[in-house]
């Protein structure tokens, strides 16, 4: 049996409209609750350090440029609280509350405390305040591999 040619072209056509509209859309994931979260697509996580990684690991692995929106409130870190990030076509960026209002906290010998390898120089960190202790000669409070830090602020 054969294929009639203007079928054929139809199909075609339908299957290369098809693969150009395929994009994945953004999603916002929360730490706490946020107004930003009403369409995320999972409740929002624990407001703790163990909350903060699973919300950026959920994000690094969701297709399309995601947010992950970290409530307002004081959160004690550790240098695995931020994971690495594969290298990826998705934007994420890691958004506090603002200065003064999303606090991270702890003490480090050494740095850094926040060692994040973002997939993508356009990734971004913003919005907190780093409340750090060192005990050390030498310590680093942020290192960001591959993305920026904006608004912000170091204690």
């Amino acid at each position: 049996m054969t294929t009639p040619k203007p079928l054929l072209a139809v199909v075609i056509a339908i299957a290369a409209f098809a693969s150009f509209t395929t994009t994945a859309s953004a999603a916002n994931f929360c730490v706490g609750v946020s107004p930003n979260c009403t369409n995320s697509p999972a409740p929002p996580y624990a407001q703790s350090s163990g909350g903060i990684n699973a919300a950026i690991s959920a994000a690094a692995s969701a297709p399309g440029n995601d947010v992950v929106h970290i409530a307002a409130g004081s959160y004690g870190i550790n240098a695995g609280t931020f994971p690495t990030l594969p290298s990826s076509a998705d934007d994420l960026a890691i958004v506090g509350a603002g200065v003064g209002q999303t606090i991270f906290s702890s003490t480090i010998a050494s740095g850094p405390l926040i060692d994040l390898q973002l997939g993508k120089l356009t990734d971004s960190l913003s919005g907190f305040t780093l409340n750090a202790t060192f005990t050390g000669n030498y310590a680093t409070g942020i290192s960001v591999y591959r993305g920026r830090v904006s608004n912000f602020a170091i204690n």
